[in-house]
């Protein structure tokens, strides 16, 4: 696992290799977890976009997003892992706190602007940028 900077993930804010917006208005769903569950799937979309464009493995995903909007992706799905908390580096942002299955490794950034869900590839100097608007906690 590489670690990430806040810096980097500005950079691929910047210039995204996908855009896709996900409005919890619009989202599929009756209840606010399948709506959540919704913004999951798109996660997993924008992966498989990459995975299409530039042919890249399954594994070695990251996600970075701002605490909340991490704590929603943690909640969806029942293939979170946390990271041990006796290997979290103190001070650290963006901090690794986990995995979705074995494809995505997490990062909390307290910096991020809470609209975005960033999901970039190790392999791959390029992210694909998930806008989230009218979304409610």
């Amino acid at each position: 696992m590489i670690q990430l900077s806040h810096l980097d993930i500005l950079n691929f804010i910047q210039t995204p290799s996908h855009y896709i917006a996900w409005d919890f208005i619009t989202a599929l769903g009756d209840t606010i977890k399948e709506k959540y569950e919704h913004l999951l799937r798109t996660v997993y979309h924008a992966a498989g976009m990459m995975d299409n464009r530039f042919k890249l493995r399954k594994t070695g995903y990251w996600i970075a997003a701002e605490p909340l909007a991490m704590s929603i992706l943690e909640t969806c799905s029942s293939n979170f892992w946390p990271t041990p908390s006796s290997s979290w580096v103190p001070g650290a942002d963006p901090m690794h706190i986990g995995q979705l299955g074995k494809r995505f490794d997490l990062f909390k950034d307290t910096k991020l602007d809470p609209e975005f869900i960033v999901v970039g590839h190790y392999a791959q100097f390029s992210a694909a940028l998930i806008v989230l608007e009218n979304y409610i906690f």
